[in-house]
């Protein structure tokens, strides 16, 4: 008995320092379980309901680093950039889009593609894919995991 009193202290402080360990860190906003799912490399597949073919085979992609709490990612063209405004189990929010300006043979796409990225609100995981959608729940875009 006396033995097993002994190791009740070590017991508690390593509960206590495991418990510290895993308590959120400044600037985590909330981040939920489902968020680490969504911190990964996505290709995009669909846009305004429609699906995307690129001739050039260069579709736009989209990476989330919850970590850095920033957005990267290509238009099929330009390189793309913001950091994350808010985040939290269901909802997503990018601040202002950087982008670099290279002549697109497809400005069409990457212009609605970008504009569509600046209007995301919400997002739901399906599988491999990630659908983001904008303040009324309408499906902005879905895009495929490829990391």
């Amino acid at each position: 008995m006396k033995k097993l009193l002994s190791l009740c202290p070590l017991l508690l402080l390593a509960i206590m320092i495991n418990s510290c360990s895993s308590a959120p860190k400044p600037g985590d906003q909330n981040q939920g379980e489902a968020n680490y799912r969504i911190h990964d490399i996505w290709v995009l597949k669909t846009l305004a309901g429609e699906s995307i073919s690129v001739p050039s085979g260069n579709l736009p992609s989209l990476e989330i680093n919850l970590t850095r709490e920033e957005m990267l990612g290509s238009d099929g063209c330009n390189e793309l950039s913001a950091p994350i405004s808010s985040v939290s189990d269901a909802k997503i929010v990018f601040g202002p889009i950087r982008s670099t300006r290279m002549a697109c043979p497809d400005q069409d796409l990457a212009s609605r593609y970008t504009m569509a990225l600046s209007e995301v609100r919400t997002y739901a995981l399906q599988e491999l894919n990630l659908m983001l959608y904008d303040g009324d729940g309408k499906e902005l875009m879905k895009l495929l995991k490829v990391d």
